[in-house]
């Protein structure tokens, strides 16, 4: 029906804007000023 039909895009469009949300804020972690969170890389002497 096209209820049905109706209820699945606007579910469809609220799991895309859901999924911007979570994009736009990693990005927004991203660019803060200050020291990263992470394990640095450092160097290993092989024989």
């Amino acid at each position: 029906p096209d209820s049905t039909k109706q209820h699945l895009l606007v579910a469809r469009k609220e799991m895309l804007l859901a999924l911007r949300s979570m994009l736009d804020r990693a990005i927004e972690k991203m660019e803060e000023p200050g020291e990263t969170k992470g394990r640095r890389r450092s160097k290993i002497k092989v024989q």
